[in-house]
């Protein structure tokens, strides 16, 4: 009996020792990576895997491989005990570092022959894993269901510029890409019997409306207050270029209709009471081609700020600011 405890007491030490060694080396092949010496710190990472079953150590030398490639062919060995281990790890114990290591070397040809179909299989089988509701979605025939990160969240806010302040949008974006649609308005709404054009008589303006002018020769009609209405309507797409910021374009259309009241004059240049209305300016009312351009910030993932100008007919260009937040 005592011969026996003597045994066992003669491989518990040695099993310490080597403990002791692999972990030493571990620590060895660690300082050597921060001193970027790969060739000596591939030495001691290859004694740890030769004997145990350690991931530290093989991510590490599986960065050595991606990363120095004068290494690959004394690595060669090494990667294929590596490429093993991984491979008896993800089948028997299912490891998902395991799992996700053997992704890389079927995606790259690490130890094994580039195979896309190997890389894809095993990727849905960490995906499987990490998420059983896919497993059960799959095998009901039903699509996995999406990540809550890559599907569209809506938005709606108020949107103005100083052409137009009164405004709103709405949209949505996915992962990358969305999209939004939005209207302007200064909120001014007028119409008019008669068209009209400008033209001055030393210090006052004049209206010149013809179709007056054919019903009484030598009216004369001063200009005494004027109102625009602006409507602009615009749709675009929206690009992520980081989590919390965003970028869009768009383009639409701008109608701006230009009044002007106007009141009859008499001969001795008086104005006449109970004769004035409303003439639309034709030289001044236009439309055409509305341009946005934006950079939105999102704050917490639930409220956006934003900034861009409209440009209209290619040549106004009028700041915008816009403010909303995420459904």
């Amino acid at each position: 009996m005592k011969r026996y405890g003597i045994i066992f007491l003669l491989l518990l030490t040695g099993f310490a020792l080597k403990a002791q060694n692999q972990s030493d080396n571990i620590l060895a092949g660690d300082e050597a990576m921060k001193a970027k010496n790969y060739s000596l710190a591939h030495m001691y990472y290859d004694a740890v895997v030769m004997s145990i079953f350690d991931l530290h150590s093989i991510k590490q030398l599986t960065k050595i491989w991606q990363e120095n490639v004068t290494l690959r062919t004394d690595m060669s060995s090494t990667m294929r005990r590596c490429y093993s281990l991984l491979d008896d790890a993800a089948k028997i114990m299912q490891d998902t570092t395991s799992i996700q290591l053997l992704v890389t070397y079927y995606t790259e040809g690490i130890a094994t022959a580039k195979n896309n179909e190997m890389a894809e299989s095993w990727q849905q089988k960490l995906d499987e894993i990490r998420n059983p509701t896919i497993t059960m979605t799959r095998q009901n025939g039903l699509p996995p269901p999406k990540d809550p990160k890559d599907r569209m969240q809506f938005f709606i806010g108020y949107h103005a510029s100083t052409i137009a302040p009164f405004g709103f949008q709405v949209g949505g974006i996915g992962k990358t890409v969305g999209w939004y649609v939005r209207f302007h308005s200064n909120l001014f709404f007028q119409s008019a019997d008669y068209d009209c054009v400008v033209f001055k008589i030393k210090d006052d303006n004049y209206l010149r409306i013809q179709e007056l002018e054919d019903k009484e020769e030598g009216v004369m009609y001063r200009n005494i207050n004027t109102k625009q209405t602006q409507l602009i309507g615009s749709a675009g797409i929206i690009y992520k270029i980081h989590p919390n910021i965003n970028v869009s374009a768009g383009i639409g259309y701008w109608d701006r209709k230009y009044y002007r009241e106007y009141i009859k004059v008499e001969d001795s240049g008086n104005n006449i009471p109970g004769t004035s209305g409303w003439a639309k300016d034709t030289n001044s009312s236009m439309n055409g081609v509305a341009i946005d351009l934006d950079g939105m910030y999102v704050f917490n993932g639930r409220f956006y700020g934003s900034l861009g100008a409209c440009i209209l007919n290619f040549k106004y260009v009028y700041p915008g600011i816009g403010v909303g937040f995420y459904f």
